[in-house]
């Protein structure tokens, strides 16, 4: 009986082994992980280069994007017909985002992949949001960054999600109106977009003009509106360029469109503008942010 038991496990393990070695050559076959699922990675990867790295390993791949304020990581682990994707986001103190795809590779393309992640990352972010700002009115703290939030309004920035209830790709253009009233300005971009720009608050919102629901895709904030992010920079007349490469890391160089008066520095989630004078004319580290944007 105990031969009868170790030859069935042997058996299941050479199987199991077998059918590995046939998975993995099959995958190196099409040119790995990485050029199979080309879509989906290069999806999942998107954003400034300093701040991603991919690791091949053969039987899965691990994509890891680091931010001053974000350690996200994908793992994407091939089968017959299927594709694991594992999510993990942290947020340091604030908690952290989990959550597992099997995708039957019969049936989902790596675009119906890409939505079914957006959706439940949306709201991941949305019920960290909720989770976040509950925590800030139960636990006041005495901390010496944090107690200078009021100086910045009180409002936390969350790149990639939103600020003061208002949320990147879910709260509508009726929905501000209800929270901020309808004495705005309404700027049209290049028939693409339309700025509801809220001079006396410090804010602009951006949908597309394209989007019947008119969803806000872009948000614009100024110091007289305020905010702070989780790694305590505050948005006030003191913040600079040399306070954001210190914490979301140094890039090669602005971005800018010669119709505008401002260049950018783009990270994920999250833009920080200057004058586009002061870009090109002085030295970056003395530059001064007029203000950020949340995309």
């Amino acid at each position: 009986m105990v031969y009868f038991i170790i030859a069935l496990i042997f058996v299941f393990v050479t199987q199991f082994i077998y059918d590995k070695y046939i998975l993995d050559q099959g995958i190196r076959n099409e040119g790995g992980i990485r050029v199979k699922y080309r879509e989906l990675v290069d999806f999942l990867s998107n954003g400034p280069r300093q701040n991603i790295n991919v690791f091949d390993k053969g039987h899965h791949l691990d994509i890891v994007i680091t931010t001053a304020t974000i350690k996200t990581v994908y793992t994407l682990t091939p089968g017959f017909d299927a594709l694991s994707v594992k999510l993990l986001m942290e947020y340091g103190k604030f908690g952290s985002i989990e959550n597992s795809w099997n995708f039957n590779t019969q049936r989902y393309s790596q675009r119906d992949m890409i939505s079914a992640i957006i959706d439940y990352t949306k709201n991941a972010h949305h019920n960290l949001q909720t989770s976040i700002l509950e925590r800030q009115v139960d636990e006041p703290s005495n901390n010496s960054v944090e107690g200078s939030i009021k100086e910045a309004g009180d409002k936390l920035i969350i790149p990639g999600n939103g600020i003061d209830g208002i949320e990147i790709n879910r709260t509508t253009a009726i929905e501000i109106e209800g929270k901020y009233g309808t004495n705005y300005d309404s700027i049209t971009h290049n028939n693409f977009s339309l700025e509801m720009h809220y001079q006396e608050l410090g804010v602009s919102l951006f949908y597309k003009l394209s989007d019947p629901k008119k969803t806000i895709f872009i948000i614009r904030l100024w110091e007289k509106f305020g905010g702070y992010t989780m790694d305590g920079l505050l948005l006030n007349k003191n913040l600079s360029v040399a306070d954001i490469f210190r914490v979301y890391g140094k890039v090669s160089d602005f971005s800018t469109s010669k119709s505008s008066d401002y260049a950018y520095l783009a990270y994920e989630g999250i833009m920080f503008y200057v004058t586009k004078k002061d870009a090109y004319s002085i030295p970056s580290h003395l530059i001064k942010i007029d203000s950020i944007g949340i995309y």
